[in-house]
C-alpha cells in the first residue's frame, strides 16, 4: 500500500510493528465478529424473516447488505489507518465500498463454486477444506491490493505532508 501511496519514509521497526500489531488486534475480532453476526444474521433470516411474509427477494437480500455494512468497516480501518500517513476519508471510503463489493461477489461465487462446482474433497480428500481456505485467502488479498489500488488512485491528487 504504502507504494501505491507514494509514501517513501518510514514509521520505524519498532513503531511499524507496534501498529501492525494493534491493526490485526483491531481487525482480527472485527472478523471474527463478522462471521458470527453472519452466522446470526442467517439464523435470523431462517427462523424470523422466512416465515413472515414478507417478499423473498428482500428476505435474500438482508444478510448480503449486512454483510456488505460490515466489510465495508472492515476494508475502511484498513484503507485509513495503515499507511504511514492518514489517507483521507473520500478515497478510503470509496476503496472500502468497493473493496467490500468485490469481497462479496467474491464469497457468493466461492460459494456457488464449493457447492456445486467444486471437487476439492475428491482430489484432496480431508485436505480439501484446507485448499479451498489458502484459495479464498488468496482471493481476499487481490481484493484487498485493487481497493488499495483505488484508494491510491483517488488520493493521489493530495499534498504529501
Amino acid at each position: 500500500m504504502h507504494r501505491m501511496l507514494g509514501i517513501r519514509d518510514g514509521r520505524g521497526l519498532v513503531h511499524s510493528f507496534l501498529v501492525d500489531l494493534g491493526m490485526v488486534l483491531l481487525l482480527g475480532p472485527l472478523l471474527f465478529l463478522a462471521t458470527v453476526l453472519t452466522w446470526v444474521m442467517h439464523w435470523f433470516q431462517e427462523f424470523v424473516l422466512s416465515p413472515s411474509r414478507l417478499p423473498p427477494d428482500w428476505v435474500n437480500s438482508v444478510p448480503i447488505l449486512f454483510s456488505l455494512l460490515l466489510s465495508t468497516i472492515m476494508f475502511y480501518l484498513g484503507y485509513r489507518y495503515v499507511p504511514y500517513r492518514r489517507v483521507r476519508v473520500g478515497p478510503a471510503l470509496a476503496g472500502a465500498v468497493v473493496a467490500s463489493g468485490l469481497w462479496e461477489v467474491a464469497k457468493q461465487l466461492f460459494r456457488l463454486y464449493i457447492r456445486r462446482i467444486g471437487v476439492y474433497d475428491q482430489l484432496y480428500g480431508p485436505l480439501g477444506v484446507l485448499m479451498a481456505c489458502v484459495m479464498f485467502v488468496y482471493y481476499s488479498a487481490v481484493v484487498f491490493t485493487l481497493g488499495a489500488a483505488f484508494v491510491a488512485s483517488l488520493d493521489r491528487g493530495r499534498d504529501p505532508k
